[in-house]
């Protein structure tokens, strides 16, 4: 018998992969609901991380900043000023450098989509920002 939340399940010709659903219920997931995959070649792993509730107006930021003290605050303050709530956040640090992936709920930003990507760009220390929405 296997562990709680622990399965065995193939990868599929198209390479997905089913999550039984006793497993999706540990973690509070249902149809819909967003995870976000990272894979440690080191170590061979994959693992999905539950970042978000369907119902609500999750867009993915993904930044790539310098990777030093306050980047990332400062980033977060662009974010919570402009009154989009962060639901989830991975950094993957590379050298002098750091990709971050925010999820974020626009469901009551002040700031307009496009103008927010702008004022994120042009923050100190970051490179490059896209955004791409979630949601339906």
């Amino acid at each position: 018998m296997a562990a709680k939340g622990m399965e065995i399940e193939r990868v599929a010709r198209d390479g997905g992969v089913r999550i039984p659903k006793s497993v999706l219920e540990l973690v509070g997931a249902e149809e819909g609901s967003y995870f976000l995959i990272t894979a440690n070649q080191q170590y061979g792993e994959i693992v999905l991380h539950a970042i978000g509730d369907p119902s609500k107006m999750l867009y993915e930021i993904k930044a790539e900043m310098t990777d030093v003290p306050g980047s990332l605050g400062a980033f977060c303050n662009i974010l919570g000023n402009a009154n989009a709530n962060i639901e989830s956040v991975m950094q993957m640090p590379s050298g002098k450098n750091a990709t971050v992936i925010f999820v974020v709920d626009m469901g009551k930003a002040k700031t307009p989509r496009e103008k927010l990507v702008d004022v994120l760009a042009k923050a100190k220390n970051v490179l490059k920002v896209e955004m791409r929405p979630l949601s339906p």
